[in-house]
């Protein structure tokens, strides 16, 4: 590219598969306390979705990773929460290589908001969602800044299994709290294979297995994988009803294991976590909206989507150019 294309880019967005805590407290501090059970209302739309087009664990899941994403940038009351998601599971399901046509998704979204109605005889209101589709698309692929590359926690969590013996019931339940982990901010916020321990480790109590998990012994630093547990575990205190998990075990076990972790962590010797704000420095939802600002007031701005092993390449060449073509002003 030449330098007087560069300068026409305003914005450089790299890809991030992960935001930090404080990150994402921040925003969801300012946000309505409601987003969370329209968020779980998505997620069994996403399901229920899934479900009739026959998609995967791994579309379904990415499908709501894509959701979660969205929320941190966006509040729920600002999107059309149902087409939304419908839009996120048209994303995952290229991505996942389970591709569907986008009218057998728009046919299927059609019977479940509308079940007993003529779909030949009401081609306005399908038109209609498929271009609030198509709009959702495009701000999810910008979202991702391009970046297709997804991990699950299945995978890892089968092969830790397997090493540690386990029945195929307890792989079950295992599996099934990696299922659960897609409705958590979890996999925004660590590796799948943390995730895999923590599924793992709150396995093994529920099922009252000797075997302690040691996360260390897996390459997952402990602090992370309480992290992860504390999410999962969140998420079953908060909204069982919405779980996998939860139609396996009675709420009284699962609040007395959400109240047996937050006692042992309190009992811990390590410091609590401290999660600092300063309201002064933007949010990560702020800059992304200044950067659509600032986009949308240039005729002639646009946007560079990088991933992460690019970003040094890019700076190097940029550095090399502008050298370039300031000793050609000299000259």
């Amino acid at each position: 590219m030449r330098m007087s294309e560069e300068n026409h880019v305003l914005s450089i967005r790299l890809s991030r598969p992960f935001y930090s805590e404080n990150e994402i407290t921040r925003i969801m501090q300012s946000r309505d306390p409601k987003e969370n059970a329209f968020k779980m209302q998505a997620f069994n739309w996403i399901s229920e979705m899934s479900k009739s087009l026959k998609f995967p664990v791994r579309t379904t899941g990415l499908a709501m990773i894509l959701f979660t994403r969205i929320q941190l940038f966006y509040p729920l009351a600002e999107l059309p929460l149902i087409e939304c998601a419908t839009a996120c599971l048209f994303v995952a399901c290229k991505i996942e290589d389970t591709a569907k046509k986008l009218r057998e998704i728009l046919l299927v979204h059609f019977q479940l908001k509308h079940p007993g109605l003529d779909a030949d005889a009401h081609v306005q209101i399908i038109d209609d969602v498929k271009r609030k589709v198509l709009v959702l698309e495009r701000m999810i692929l910008e979202l991702l800044c391009f970046d297709f590359r997804v991990r699950h926690p299945h995978t890892f969590m089968i092969k830790f299994a397997k090493s540690l013996n386990f029945s195929p019931s307890s792989a079950l339940v295992a599996w099934n709290i990696c299922t659960d982990a897609y409705r958590t901010f979890a996999l925004l916020k660590y590796p799948v294979s943390v995730v895999a321990v923590a599924a793992l480790s709150i396995t093994c109590k529920l099922q009252k297995l000797s075997q302690p998990i040691i996360p260390r012994n897996f390459c997952a630093p402990t602090l992370l994988t309480e992290g992860a547990i504390a999410d999962l575990l969140d998420l079953y205190m908060h909204f069982q009803s919405y779980t996998l998990l939860g139609q396996m075990y009675p709420t009284d076990l699962l609040l007395g294991l959400c109240v047996d972790f937050q006692r042992a962590q309190k009992n811990s010797s390590r410091p609590p976590k401290a999660t600092k704000i300063d309201p002064k420095i933007p949010s990560i939802a702020d800059l992304y909206t200044q950067s659509n600002a600032q986009l949308s007031s240039s005729k002639q701005g646009c946007t560079r989507f990088l991933l992460d092993c690019d970003r040094n390449y890019f700076e190097r060449e940029y550095k090399i150019r502008v050298t370039q073509e300031g000793q050609l002003e000299k000259q």
